[in-house]
C-alpha cells in the first residue's frame, strides 16, 4: 500500500533537475480549507508524490516531493517546513507514520531500480522528520504497515519485498517466489495479517498481483498478464469478507474475498489511470482514488460504484492520497502542483446502486454521518411519501441496506419517472440531499443472444462486438456465468448506427466463462477471442437447444479438441455427447450440467487420438461451441453448433492461397443417417466456371475431404448437395508452421441479408468479406460499414453469376473498426475473414454472416 501515498517511480517522468541543498525551506500560509471544497494549501509548484497523516494529530502533515525532499506542517497544512535532515535522497515515493509512537517517520526513495541512486532506500526518523538515518539501502517504492502490530512493516520497491519487526530499524528479505518484477505497492490484511498482497508491473510492462499467506515468507502469483499495476490495499476490517483493492493503468480492481478473484469496478469512468488507492480508516465504505489526469475519484459502497469529486480541484493530475481521522475529516490530494486540501461535511449523505430499474428491482442504499447507534428512516418522496426501509446508523455514523422497488399498481402514490429517495436522522431530523432513482417501465429484451466460450486467462483475450444498426441508442446487459458458477453483470450503451466494442479482460480478469447479452434494441454481437498468433471468432447464438451438431472435430497430433457448454437455467441440465467416429462407430458421454453455468469438457482425455464429429443432446435446452487448438503455436478455432442437419451447404471462402501464403482447404462432412450418403462438391471460381467432385459417406461417420487435391485455385466458394441431410464445415489452415487457421459452419439457405458485427482494417488487420452466387444471374451488392462513431459508409458491386467476389474492407474504410451489412438483389452466402501478422506468424479468423 502506498502510504500514505506515492505515484511509480518507474511510470513518471524522472526530473532532470535534482535540489542539491538541504536547507529548510518555509511558506506563508494561504486560504484554509473550506467545508465541501478544494483549497489549494501551498507548495505551488511542485509535484507531491507522498503524502501521510499523523494519525494522533491531525494538524501534523508530511508531503513527500519529487526532488525537494519532505516537508512538514503543523497546522494542517497552511504552513509547511523543508525536513530534509540526513535525507540524502530527495525522491520520496512513500511516507508512513507510527501509529504508536508518532515520532518515527519511514520514507521510502529513490527514482526506481534502473536509475541506481546509491542514495536511495529507506529512511527512518524519530524526531517527528527533524533527522533522518538510511536503514536499509536500494529503491523503495511503498509501504504495508501490519495494522495490529506497528512494528511489522512490508517495503515494496527493488529488492521486491523487505521486512522489519521492529519498527524500521533493521530489514530482511521477503521475497520468495516474486521473480523479474517491480513491486509498486504493498498491503497487510487486518483480519488476517499473515495475508500480503502486493503488486507491480515487469521491466515489459506486465502487471501482476502476488499474494502472501504466511506474511511474507512465500508468495504465489494471483494475477498475470494485466495492465500496469501502481498501488494495492486492503479496506478496514468493517468491510465483510476482506475487501482489496488494485489500482492501475485501466481503473480499481475489487476483491471480496483477500484478493483470490478480482472484479474491475471502475468502468463508469472509463479507462483511467489511478495511481493510489486509500481507503478511509474510519469508514469501510469510503474509498478514495488518484488519478493521472482525471483527479480524485471517490466511492461510497465499499468500492463497487465510482464518481468523481473534483467540481473545485485546481490539478487533476493526482499522484498521492492521505486522509487525517478528525471530525469531520479532511482528504488531502498531492498534484503536480502542490497539495490540495477538501474538508467534509458532515451533514449525513445517501447513495443509491443501482440508481434506476423497473419495478422489483432491488436498490441497496449506503449513507454516512447519521447520529452513531440512532434510527435512520429511508423514504421514496412521490406524493405523500413511501416508507421503504427503517435501519439503525453504525457505531460511525454509517447505514446500510436494501429495499425492493415497488410497483405503480401496488402504491398509488408511486409514478415511472424519477422518484428521490432520502433518509432521515430521527435523531437530529437532518434529512439527506435527496438521491434520485429512475423508475422504468418493465420490458422484455428484444435481443438476446448467448455465447457459451469465453475466456480471459493468459495466453487469451477476449472481446466482444456489438453492431447497432438502427436509429436508437441501445441498452445492451452482459450476463457473465463463471466456470465454477456465479455471474457478473454489466450494462452499456450504443449508440446509433454504430459498433460497440468490450474487452472481457478488463472486467473478469483470468476467468473461463459463458455470456448472454440482451438489448433492448435489435443488435447482433460477435465474440472474438485471441491467442498466441492466432485468433477465432463466432456469431452469437439466439436461442438454446436440445440438440447441437458439430462436423469436425480431433484429436489426433497436433489437435486439442474442447466442447464448451452454457446451461442458462435455473435447473441442472444432463447432457449425452455422442462422438461420431471417422469411417463409422461411436462413443457416448454423459454430463452434468449445474444451473446458470459454463462447463469444459478437453475431448483429447475422452476420446485421444480420433477424428469424429459430435452430437450434442440435453434434457434442457442449452448452448453448446466447439473449440480447436493446432499446435505448435496455438492456432485457434471455435465454431458454434447447429440444430439439424441439411442436404445442401454454401461457403462463400476457400482457397489455396491466404494473403499470398500456402493456405490448406478442408471440408468436414458428418453423415447422421443409418444408410450411405452421396455429396456433390461444386467449387466456384472469381470468373463464373465451376467443377464437381462426388463423394461417399458411410452410415453414421465423418469424412474429411481436402479440396486442394481437387483444385489449384488460389480463391474460390463451394456448394455442396447431399443425397440426404447431413452436417459441413469448413477449415482453412494458412501460412508456414506454426500454421494459422479458420473455420466456420456452413450456411443451409441463401438469403439477401447478412450482417457482421465485428471488423477491423486498423493495424494489424486486414479484413476481407467473401460472396459467392451460385446463380444463373447477375448479383447487386450493397456494403454498408457502420463505424465505432456512429458513421456509415456504403459501397455497391456486381457479381457475374456462378462465381465468388472478394472485396478487401482496408480500401474502403481504413484504420477504423467497423461493422458491416451486405444486402443483395438475389439470395447469396457471405463470409468475413480477418488476417493479422504476430511475430511475423499469420493468424487469422472468419465467420459466416448473421442472417
Amino acid at each position: 500500500m502506498r502510504r500514505e501515498g506515492t505515484s511509480r517511480a518507474t511510470y513518471r517522468g524522472v526530473c532532470l533537475a535534482i535540489v542539491l541543498s538541504l536547507a529548510l525551506f518555509s511558506f506563508a500560509p494561504t486560504v484554509r480549507a473550506g467545508l465541501g471544497v478544494w483549497t489549494m494549501v501551498d507548495l505551488t509548484g511542485m509535484r507531491i508524490e507522498s503524502l501521510a497523516a499523523d494519525p494522533t494529530d491531525p494538524t501534523i502533515l508530511f508531503a513527500g516531493t519529487n526532488g525537494n525532499g519532505i516537508f512538514r506542517s503543523t497546522d494542517g497544512g497552511q504552513t509547511w517546513t523543508g525536513v530534509n535532515n540526513g535525507l540524502a535522497n530527495l525522491f520520496v515515493n512513500a511516507i508512513t507514520v507510527n501509529p504508536t509512537n508518532p515520532g518515527v517517520i519511514l520514507a521510502a526513495t529513490g527514482r526506481g531500480a534502473a536509475v541506481g541512486e546509491e542514495t536511495a532506500g529507506i529512511y527512518r526518523s524519530t524526531d517527528r522528520g527533524e533527522t533522518w538515518t538510511r536503514q536499509s539501502p536500494g529503491f523503495a517504492n511503498a509501504f504495508g504497515v501490519d495494522p495490529t502490530n506497528a512494528g511489522i512493516i512490508y517495503a515494496a520497491g527493488a529488492p521486491p519485498v523487505r521486512k522489519t519487526t521492529d519498527g524500521g530499524i533493521t530489514w530482511s528479505l521477503s521475497f520468495g517466489g516474486i521473480e523479474n518484477t517491480d513491486l509498486t505497492g504493498i498491503a497487510v490484511n487486518a483480519e488476517n495479517t499473515s495475508n500480503i498482497l502486493a503488486g507491480g508491473v515487469t521491466e515489459g510492462g506486465t502487471g501482476k498481483i502476488f499474494r502472501s499467506t504466511n506474511a511474507g515468507g512465500a508468495w504465489t502469483l494471483v494475477l498475470d498478464g494485466l495492465d500496469p499495476v501502481f498501488d494495492v490495499a486492503f479496506a478496514p476490517p468493517a468491510a465483510p469478507g476482506a475487501v482489496a483493492f488494485f489500482a492501475g493503468l485501466i481503473g480499481v480492481f475489487r476483491s471480496g474475498d483477500a484478493g483470490l478473484t478480482w472484479t474491475r469496478v471502475s468502468e463508469e469512468l472509463g479507462d483511467v489511470a489511478v495511481r493510489d488507492i486509500l481507503p478511509n480508516p474510519l469508514d469501510a465504505k469510503i474509498v478514495f482514488g488518484a488519478t493521472q489526469n482525471e483527479g480524485v475519484i471517490r466511492s461510497t459502497d465499499g468500492g463497487v460504484n465510482w464518481i468523481t469529486m473534483n467540481d473545485s480541484l485546481g490539478n487533476r493530475d493526482v499522484f498521492s492520497l492521505t486522509v487525517d481521522r478528525a471530525a469531520p475529516q479532511t482528504l488531502y490530494a498531492g498534484t503536480a502542483d502542490g497539495p490540495w486540501a477538501f474538508t467534509f461535511a458532515a451533514l449525513p449523505a445517501l447513495t443509491l446502486s443501482p440508481t434506476s430499474g423497473p419495478p422489483g428491482t432491488e436498490v441497496r442504499f449506503v449513507g454516512s454521518g447519521f447520529t452513531p447507534g440512532g434510527r435512520v428512516t429511508v423514504a421514496m418522496v412521490q406524493g405523500l411519501g413511501i416508507i421503504v426501509a427503517e435501519v439503525v446508523a453504525d457505531p460511525s455514523g454509517g447505514i446500510r441496506g436494501s429495499f425492493v422497488m415497488p410497483s405503480p399498481q401496488l402504491a398509488g402514490e408511486l409514478r415511472f419517472g424519477p422518484v428521490d429517495v432520502f433518509a432521515i436522522d430521527r435523531a437530529t431530523a437532518q434529512e439527506t440531499p435527496p438521491a434520485s432513482f429512475i423508475l422504468t417501465e418493465l420490458a422484455p429484451p428484444v435481443t438476446t443472444l448467448f455465447f457459451a466460450e469465453g475466456a480471459t486467462a493468459p495466453p487469451f483475450d477476449t472481446w466482444f462486438l456489438v453492431q447497432n444498426p438502427g436509429p436508437n441508442q441501445a441498452t445492451l446487459t452482459f450476463t457473465f456465468q463463471l466456470a465454477g458458477g456465479g455471474t457478473t453483470v454489466r450494462t452499456f450503451t450504443a449508440r446509433p448506427t454504430s459498433r460497440f466494442s468490450l474487452l472481457a479482460n478488463h472486467i473478469l480478469p483470468n476467468q473461463a466463462f459463458s455470456t448472454r447479452i440482451d438489448a433492448d434494441q435489435p443488435v447482433l454481437a460477435e465474440r472474438a477471442m485471441y491467442v498466441s498468433f492466432d485468433g477465432d471468432d463466432v456469431i452469437g447464438i439466439s436461442s438454446p437447444a436440445r440438440l447441437w451438431l458439430f462436423a469436425e472435430g480431433a484429436t489426433v497430433t497436433p489437435f486439442h479438441t474442447w466442447l464448451l457448454l452454457q446451461n442458462p437455467n435455473a435447473q441442472n441440465a444432463t447432457a449425452t455427447i455422442t462422438y461420431v467416429l471417422e469411417g463409422g462407430g461411436t462413443e457416448t458421454q454423459a454430463i452434468e450440467l449445474p444451473a446458470g453455468s459454463r462447463t469444459s469438457i478437453f475431448v483429447n482425455q475422452v476420446l485421444p487420438d480420433a477424428a469424429f464429429s459430435t452430437r450434442v443432446e440435453s434434457d434442457l435446452p442449452i448452448i453448446v461451441e466447439r473449440a480447436m487448438y493446432r499446435f505448435p503455436g496455438n492456432a485457434a478455432t471455435v465454431v458454434p453448433g447447429v440444430q439439424s442437419a441439411s442436404p445442401t451447404w454454401f461457403f462463400a471462402e476457400g482457397g489455396t492461397l491466404a494473403l499470398g501464403r500456402p493456405a490448406d482447404t478442408w471440408l468436414l462432412i458428418q453423415n447422421p443417417n443409418d444408410s450411405s450418403v452421396s455429396a456433390d462438391i461444386t467449387i466456384y471460381d472469381t470468373a463464373g466456371n465451376t467443377s464437381t467432385i462426388t463423394q461417399t459417406l458411410a452410415p453414421t461417420s465423418r469424412l474429411g475431404v481436402f479440396l486442394n487435391l481437387f483444385t489449384d485455385l488460389s480463391s474460390f466458394g463451394v456448394r455442396l448437395d447431399a443425397s440426404a441431410p447431413v452436417i459441413a464445415e469448413r477449415s482453412i489452415f494458412f501460412g508456414t508452421e506454426p500454421k494459422g487457421a479458420t473455420t466456420t459452419i456452413g450456411s443451409p439457405e441463401l438469403a439477401s441479408v447478412w450482417n457482421f458485427a465485428e471488423g477491423s482494417t486498423a493495424p494489424p488487420f486486414t479484413e476481407i468479406i467473401s460472396l459467392l452466387n451460385p446463380l444463373d444471374q447477375n448479383m447487386r451488392v450493397t456494403m454498408e460499414f457502420f463505424l465505432e462513431g456512429g458513421e456509415t459508409v456504403v459501397r455497391q458491386f456486381t457479381v457475374g453469376p456462378n462465381r465468388k467476389l472478394s472485396v478487401t474492407v482496408n480500401d474502403i474504410v481504413p484504420d477504423v473498426a467497423n461493422s458491416a451489412r451486405v444486402s443483395t438483389t438475389i439470395p447469396t452466402v457471405v463470409e468475413r475473414a480477418m488476417y493479422f501478422v504476430k511475430n511475423g506468424d499469420l493468424g487469422g479468423h472468419d465467420t459466416i454472416g448473421a442472417r
